[in-house]
């Protein structure tokens, strides 16, 4: 067996296995929730691909793509800047405890009385929701640079921009590509919540309408899209983490 074929396997059997198990459980239950896997993607594929594919799912799926972008570049802006200058990381360490404390929930009020119902709202709350693993994981990585790295670029006279662009951030990457991955699931759970609360569209709104008109199939097919929504967005990052931080792939391997 390849070394590819050795790091393909695993996942693909334990996603044959969990859906089987998945198929056999929604085939053979008698509860009046459950709906058998293939009538789950019939009802999704009719939900999302013909019904409301305009006015839910892509709503949602720009609103999580822009929060997701803004969050990141805050985040790397301001990590470096906390990371790089030690006396504005004090000033700004008692007012990042205290944002970052803020459960999404609670801003979704305040957010509707400042800015009103509307996209940028919903917006502004996934990025800031987003913000903290990206902000804290870049300070904390460039905080904790090694010596060595710093040294060697002082060294070869590398400063400024180039030593920003080519040193630093290739060096923290790793620990940014982690807390993208982490704010993945943030934002779909902030999309959930103000879909929810603060929305006349969206996958969210779509799911709690569903649940009050007992709309079992439709209910499943948000559920569904929620999933593969974050494999999607899991899928690029890794895409970009492969090409922009190749050599961490390729030691990654090498550990293998």
């Amino acid at each position: 067996m390849t070394a590819r074929a050795a790091r393909v396997a695993p996942p693909v059997v334990g996603t044959i296995i969990v859906l089987g198990g998945v198929w056999w459980y929604t085939a053979t239950s008698g509860s009046i929730y459950v709906r058998s896997l293939p009538t789950m993607l019939t009802d999704f594929w009719n939900t999302w691909f013909f019904a409301d594919f305009n006015s839910d799912l892509l709503p949602s799926v720009e609103h999580v793509v822009i929060g997701l972008a803004i969050a990141i570049v805050l985040g790397v802006a301001l990590g470096v800047s906390f990371g790089l200058l030690r006396t504005l990381r004090l000033m700004a360490q008692p007012v990042v405890a205290f944002l970052r404390s803020i459960p999404v929930p609670a801003l979704v009020a305040p957010a509707l009385i400042a800015f009103g119902i509307g996209g940028a709202t919903r917006i502004g709350i996934i990025a800031f929701a987003c913000l903290w693993p990206i902000l804290l994981n870049t300070m904390d990585g460039v905080g904790e640079l090694h010596p060595t790295v710093t040294e060697t670029a002082r060294a070869y006279r590398i400063g400024g921009a180039r030593r920003l662009f080519f040193v630093t951030l290739p060096a923290v990457g790793p620990r940014i590509a982690s807390a993208c991955r982490i704010s993945v699931v943030i934002a779909l759970l902030a999309m959930v919540i103000t879909e929810t609360v603060a929305a006349s569209n969206g996958i969210g709104f779509l799911l709690v309408s569903t649940v009050n008109n007992f709309e079992i199939d439709t209910m499943w097919a948000c559920i569904v899209a929620i999933g593969l929504l974050g494999i999607l967005l899991n899928a690029g990052l890794s895409i970009v983490e492969r090409t922009q931080l190749r050599w961490y792939s390729e030691s990654q391997k090498g550990a293998e």
